[in-house]
């Protein structure tokens, strides 16, 4: 049963991903930029992709697929959605365009993990991404990766073993 639902459909990015389709509400991204150099962050916890460059600002990647588990091969040209402030420095990376649509995103049935819920419109189903939940997500997964290279640090500077 949809959550009852009194707003009208409102702007959204949709795009794809491992076959699955994902939309957000189009006010949570500044803008989608084209990737070019991901530059590696040594001992980065997969679901980083990299640093770029977007027009002399250094943007932190999201590497949608690992976020999701995908054990498919990405297809399409990297994109970056590009959060909106306060969290501008900070992209979420897809393959492909994505497309602008509108969707009642409050409609959407409740899910649990690093999506907000899904929605069947026009005989499509799409998972709602929801930004605060994936930044959390890999908030978690870098300072674990970190905490784990501090440990081998302090291990390795007393001369003990792991």
């Amino acid at each position: 049963m949809s959550r009852a639902s009194s707003s009208a459909p409102q702007t959204a990015l949709e795009f794809t991903l491992a076959r699955e389709r994902y939309a957000l509400a189009i006010d949570a991204v500044q803008e989608v930029a084209e990737v070019s150099a991901v530059l590696r962050v040594p001992k980065a916890p997969p679901v980083i992709a990299g640093l770029v460059d977007v027009r002399g600002r250094v943007v932190t990647l999201v590497d949608l697929l690992k976020v999701f588990g995908s054990a498919r091969p990405a297809e399409g040209a990297p994109v970056a959605l590009i959060l909106a402030s306060p969290d501008g420095h900070i992209g979420l990376l897809v393959r492909g365009q994505p497309q602008v649509t509108r969707l009642d995103l409050a409609a959407a049935e409740p899910a649990d993990g690093l999506i907000d819920g899904v929605l069947s419109a026009e005989e499509r189903v799409y998972n709602i991404v929801n930004p605060r939940r994936i930044l959390a997500y890999c908030e978690q997964q870098v300072l674990d990766a970190f905490k784990l290279s501090g440990a081998e640090i302090r291990l390795a500077s007393s001369g003990r073993q792991a």
